[in-house]
C-alpha cells in the first residue's frame, strides 16, 4: 500500500481511530451499564472495530480509490 504515507504513519492514524472508537463506546457502556444483560446494544468492541473499518476504508479510498470503497460498503451492508 503505497500512498505516501510511512507504515508507522498509517499505524498511528490507525491506533488514533481505534482508541476514538473504543473511548466512545466505554462511554456508552458506562451510561447503559444499568441496562439488564442482552438490552445493551453496543459497547467498546463494537465501537473500536466500526472507528478501525472507517479508518481503514480512508487509507483504502487515499490508495485506490472511491469505488473500492464503495464495493467495501456494499459487501459490510449486505
Amino acid at each position: 500500500m503505497d500512498i505516501g504515507l510511512e507504515q508507522v504513519e498509517i499505524f498511528k492514524r490507525l491506533a488514533v481511530a481505534l482508541a476514538a472508537g473504543s473511548l466512545i463506546g466505554l462511554e456508552r457502556g458506562w451510561t447503559d451499564r444499568s441496562e439488564p444483560e442482552g438490552q445493551r446494544i453496543a459497547g467498546i468492541r463494537t465501537f473500536g472495530l466500526i472507528s478501525l473499518l472507517g479508518a481503514l476504508w480512508s487509507l483504502i479510498y487515499m490508495s485506490t480509490g472511491s469505488w473500492t470503497v464503495v464495493m467495501a460498503f456494499l459487501g459490510f451492508c449486505g
